[in-house]
This record gives structure tokens, sequence and C-alpha cells, in this order.
């Protein structure tokens, strides 16, 4: 289990579930928020499209949530979900080394942060600050 914080610094515990190097799971990969008011679940991310769920507090079933239509509008076409995302990023790295407008995107950096993470799990020695 990670720990995150908010910008207003309060805590957000997220559960990460994955089963990259598994032949075969009735489980997809998952992504699980855990808020004061409900959970967020991101499943399938990466496979050929995802699914953003809310499961509110007390709830039975999760509520599938559909993906805003101003981000749809603002993704390349390619045909396939996920070299749509890699052709965005492409899109925005590019733009960026060349000096003009871009989305935000993650960077290096950004990868460096999330490999520490990585590592520390794998480590399994329980809770551990990042030196970030």
């Amino acid at each position: 289990m990670l720990s995150f914080s908010s910008v207003s610094g309060s805590e957000i515990a997220v559960n990460i579930q994955g089963n990259d190097e598994i032949a075969a799971s009735v489980h997809p990969p998952q992504i699980t928020l855990y808020g004061d008011s409900g959970t967020l679940i991101l499943t399938g991310f990466f496979t050929n499209g995802y699914t953003v769920s809310k499961l509110c507090a007390g709830g039975r079933e999760p509520e599938i949530l559909p993906v805003p239509q101003r981000l749809l509008d603002e993704m390349p076409d390619s045909g396939d979900p996920v070299q749509n995302m890699w052709s965005a990023l492409a899109r925005d790295f590019i733009a960026d080394i060349q000096g003009e407008q871009h989305r935000p995107y993650l960077t290096f950096y950004d990868g460096y942060i999330y490999q520490s993470a990585i590592d520390a799990i794998r480590c399994g020695n329980g809770w551990r600050k990042l030196g970030l």
C-alpha cells in the first residue's frame, strides 16, 4: 500500500494491484484510490482501454464513470487506445522541446520517482519513506 498526499497535505490511501508477469489472471491490473466519501477504481490500464469506477460509501456496486469528452477530444485517434496515449505523450514532448505550448506530461524525473516507489515495493520490507 502506498500513501500519497493531496495538495492540501491530507493523506490519500492508494492500492496498486498489478499482474504484469502473470500469464493469465482473472484480475486485471488495478489502481484504487480510497477517500473519505468513496473509492475510485481504475482497471485495465495496460490493455486496450480502461475503466474508471466510483464506489460511494455504503454503495454495493461501483458506478462506471465516462471519460470526459474534453479529454477524448484532445487525444490523438490512431484506432488503438494504448497507442493514442503514446501518441499524445510524443506530441506534447516534441512541442515542449520545440518551445511550443503543450499539455503537461510526465517527465524523466517522474519516472525516477515511480521507479523508486516500485523498488521499495519489490524490496518488501514494509512501509518506507522515499528520499525524493
